[in-house]
């Protein structure tokens, strides 16, 4: 597996103890660990993206494309690329969204936003990609949704 790939879960799961250790050793409320899950997950999903968008790296979403069609065409592999832009910007807006209601609201309405508007938006964005790309590019194969995450289970994210 890359390290973009790995690399994100390993900072959670090494850097969310450490720096709880610190900041309940310097008095910090505890409060603020029920809101950094949906936070440092949508962070994580950010920058496992957006390493994939560096010079000479495939597209995360390229990869994915590859496991439907094979090697991909350059316009295929461009419309990846920007959709995995895309994916950014939504996981950065996520995260983004969830840190200033969980600075600013109410508990109920970060948690209304964290617990089933953002699953909404995401589902939102997932099926209306992938209906906009069945009308973008009729000319090309495409995989259910559901087979789509069985391919991605079966050939992990290399």
């Amino acid at each position: 597996m890359k390290f973009a790939v790995w690399f994100p879960l390993l900072l959670l799961l090494v850097a969310y103890p450490f720096v709880s250790h610190i900041g309940f050793a310097n008095g910090w409320s505890a409060r603020w660990l029920f809101y950094a899950p949906p936070i440092l997950i949508y962070a994580g999903l950010l920058i496992t993206f957006a390493l994939t968008l560096r010079a000479g790296q495939e597209p995360l979403i390229a990869r994915f494309a590859r496991m439907e069609q094979g090697s991909l065409t350059v316009e295929l592999a461009r419309y990846t690329r920007n959709l995995t832009w895309l994916w950014c910007a939504f996981f950065a807006l996520m995260a983004s969204l969830s840190l200033a209601l969980a600075v600013w609201a109410s508990l109920a309405l970060w948690s209304l936003f964290t617990h089933l508007v953002s699953y909404i938006l995401l589902g939102v964005l997932l099926v209306g990609e992938y209906g906009y790309r069945r009308w973008r590019f009729p000319h090309y194969h495409h995989a259910s949704l559901w087979q789509m995450f069985k391919n991605i289970r079966a050939n992990g994210l290399r």
